[in-house]
């Protein structure tokens, strides 16, 4: 140490006279020890419950991401990872040091999928040329269990089908009291062998729709309603997914999970106005689902059809073309629509045109194959090809191979034949463009012809005095116009581009600029209903902080947004301020009218909301 400080005493006095010489401010950096540590609050959780674990960097800013394929226990969820540099100055002696210490953390998200003692092993991190290892450390994992009040059931369409059929998958969640906070874990999305779609609902005015996480992006669209369990009447949250598997066997589906708030007790709050209020009291619940059964029959070998490519369901084929009177080679746009089942829509692709022998034989058909867009029901692919001769009548039926279930068959889907005619071609030439016979060798055509394109003039008569020059071009508007326009149109739209390319550079920047005033904005045209404006003020201050933070703002709950404002230095009253409106705001939305989601003064509501976005922004500025 003593040392280090001899060596800092030099280093210092020649910078102090350095900085004399240049007339700058002094700044000296100290050396930091770099090391890592594993760091997380959890030590029991249930199985399918999510809680974070961070990797903390301490004395470099740009470490390599571990890699975390090793916790074959856990789901794990990437989150990103942040700089946690600080810079202290302190002036001693008419000295100044500065200070520069440099961090950074990496934020993931574990979910246990099984019950147990579960290892985090010592992870590699790699800083610069160096590998530092975090600390082992041990979760116990219980398993979820289900309560009166809450329960959560998954179905099947069916229990039996064929490899590539899409099988309904239907989850519901029943709830007796409110609750809030909810992320559920579906094992299936993650399993090998099978391909987990989301299902989007049917858009119904009178049904109110909620966004559920499955974790790793996934969102599901799920539709609140009521249902009856046994013999007690449920609020009901409903979403669903189509399973794809990919190979044959009794496939076997774990239990899911969802975790959640739920009320527990109520307690009597005296609030800063002196007014008595009724708060619900949370607690953290992981309830389970039922496990399932599905088992996968593999595709017949017997009678399938040339060009089968693996499509399972009811498939559907029509084709339009335009045009459908045409010269030999010139190009003939097809539109082909498949209809079939929707899960399996994203993955179909164009068949190989040239493997259908009829086309193949009258018509020229590209190698690259469109990519087709889904539209409802259907997909909807254009192809171009062209005819190769005259005696073509028709653009062939087009087929397409595919397994029905139903009858446990292979069936071939076809379209109509459409009408063509095709005219030959024949070159065209400069006596065909004059409309006149081609002439005998030896004459020249000026001489054959007295008048139309090749007619001759041969007195003065017919000229008549131009005038060249800047001074002509000066006095014609015409002119005038056609000097002054292009560079005055090309400085208009230099100047445009520059500005959108600003403000496309950083889009998020400039709506981060801009959230103040367009959640102002928002809070100004607030509706009448209480019930209204509890979830008109949540969105606006989702939005708000979403902009601001670059978040996506439909997910943004407090618990996503606490950690960065508390990084940009929030003052902690400021942060449970904004905890209380979230809480207050999600329990009017989502507690189907229960007493502690009402408010008496949707005004007051709106002036908290406010003033606690006031206080926000000095620091997120």
């Amino acid at each position: 140490m003593s040392k280090q400080r001899a060596r800092g005493g030099v280093f210092g006095a020649a910078a102090i006279a350095l900085a004399g010489l240049l007339g700058g401010p002094l700044k000296r950096a100290q050396g930091q020890e770099i090391s890592v540590e594993a760091v997380t609050t959890a030590r029991e959780v249930y199985v399918g419950q999510p809680f974070p674990f961070n990797i903390r960097v301490k004395g470099s800013d740009s470490p390599r991401a571990p890699d975390l394929s090793v916790l074959r226990d856990f789901r794990v969820e990437t989150l990103g990872g942040r700089q946690n540099n600080s810079v202290s100055i302190t002036i001693i002696n008419r000295q100044r040091n500065r200070v520069v210490r440099r961090g950074y953390t990496f934020s993931y998200r574990l979910t246990p999928t099984r019950a147990g003692k579960l290892l985090i092993p010592s992870l590699p991190v790699t800083v610069g040329r160096s590998v530092l290892r975090t600390k082992a450390r041990t979760i116990t994992a219980v398993p979820p269990t289900e309560t009166a009040d809450f329960k959560f059931r998954v179905k099947l369409a069916k229990n039996r089908c064929y490899v590539n059929e899409p099988v309904k998958l239907t989850a519901t969640w029943y709830i007796a009291k409110d609750a809030r906070k909810y992320h559920a874990y579906l094992p299936v999305a993650d399993m090998d062998g099978l391909t987990f779609r989301l299902i989007e609902p049917a858009r119904n005015a009178n049904t109110r729709y909620l966004r559920i996480s499955l974790g790793k992006g996934k969102r599901a669209l799920a539709a609140q309603g009521r249902g009856v369990l046994g013999n007690k009447t449920f609020k009901t949250i409903t979403f669903a997914a189509d399973l794809i598997p990919k190979q044959g066997g009794v496939l076997r589906i774990p239990a899911a999970t969802i975790t959640f708030e739920g009320v527990v007790n109520y307690r009597l709050v005296k609030t800063f106005f002196g007014r008595v209020e009724k708060r619900p009291v949370y607690k953290t619940f992981v309830i389970p689902s039922n496990p399932l059964t599905l088992n996968v029959l593999p595709l017949p070998a017997a009678g399938r059809p040339a060009g089968f490519t693996g499509l399972v369901g009811r498939y559907s084929l029509t084709v339009e073309a335009e045009p459908t009177q045409v010269n030999v080679g010139d190009p003939i746009t097809l539109t082909i629509r498949i209809s079939g089942p929707s899960a399996n829509l994203d993955e179909l692709e164009l068949p190989l045109l040239s493997r259908q022998a009829a086309l193949a034989r009258d018509f020229k058909i590209p190698v690259e194959r469109a990519h087709g867009e889904v539209a409802g029901r259907e997909k909807v692919f254009t192809q171009t090809i062209r005819a190769t001769h005259a005696d073509i009548k028709q653009i062939p039926a087009l087929e397409l191979p595919y397994f029905d279930p139903e009858s446990r068959a292979y069936r071939v889907a076809r379209s109509e034949p459409i009408p063509l005619d095709v005219r030959a071609t024949r070159v065209t030439t400069a006596a065909d463009a004059e409309g006149r016979e081609l002439p005998v060798l030896g004459r020249t055509v000026l001489e054959e012809l007295a008048e139309g394109i090749a007619h001759n003039y041969e007195t003065l008569d017919a000229l008549a005095p131009q005038r060249y020059g800047p001074g002509a071009w000066l006095s014609s508007p015409g002119w005038l116009a056609l000097l002054i326009l292009p560079p005055l149109g090309y400085f208009t739209a230099l100047i445009t581009t520059v500005v959108m390319q600003r403000r496309a550079a950083d889009p998020a920047g400039r709506a981060a600029k801009l959230a103040y005033r367009v959640f102002a904005r928002e809070l100004k045209k607030l509706p009448a209903d209480a019930e209204q404006v509890q979830a008109a003020v949540l969105g606006a201050l989702r939005r708000y902080l979403g902009s601001k933070l670059r978040m996506a703002s439909g997910t943004v709950t407090f618990v996503d947004v606490a950690s960065p404002l508390n990084a940009c230095g929030v003052p902690a009253d400021t942060l449970a301020a904004l905890q209380q409106l979230f809480e207050q705001c999600e329990a009017g939305r989502y507690a189907a009218g229960a007493a502690q989601g009402k408010i008496d003064d949707p005004s007051a509501l709106a002036q908290r909301a406010v003033d606690a976005i006031r206080e926000l922004e000095p620091n997120l500025s």
